[in-house]
C-alpha cells in the first residue's frame, strides 16, 4: 500500500469516526430532550395536582365562610325579627289608641 492509500484510508476512517460521532451525539441529544420533557411533564403535572389542591381548598374555605355569614345574618335577622314583633305591638297599641282617639 502505498502513501497515497493509506492517506485515503484514513481520511475515510477519520469521516466514517467523525460521522458515527455525529449520529451517536443526536441520538444523546434527542435522548436528552426525551428526558427532560419528560421531566417538565411530571413538574407540569405535579404543578396541575398542586393548584387542584389549592383551589380545593380555597374553595372549602369559601363555602366555610359563606355558610358562616349566613348563619350569623339569620340568627341577626331573628334578633331583628324579635325586635320588630315586640314594637308592632306597641305599634298596634298605639293605633287602637289613636283610631280610637278619633
Amino acid at each position: 500500500m502505498n502513501i497515497l492509500d493509506e492517506i485515503k484510508t484514513a481520511e475515510q476512517k477519520a469521516a466514517d469516526i467523525r460521522r458515527d460521532a455525529q449520529q451517536r451525539a443526536r441520538e444523546l441529544l434527542r435522548e436528552e430532550e426525551r428526558v427532560i420533557d419528560d421531566e417538565n411533564a411530571a413538574e407540569l403535572l405535579s404543578a396541575v395536582k398542586a393548584a387542584d389542591e389549592t383551589l380545593e381548598k380555597a374553595e372549602k374555605a369559601a363555602d366555610e365562610k359563606a355558610k358562616s355569614f349566613v348563619e350569623e345574618n339569620a340568627k341577626k335577622d331573628v334578633v331583628l325579627e324579635d325586635k320588630a314583633n315586640e314594637n308592632l305591638n306597641t305599634a298596634i297599641e298605639y293605633i287602637v289608641k289613636s283610631v280610637g282617639d278619633i
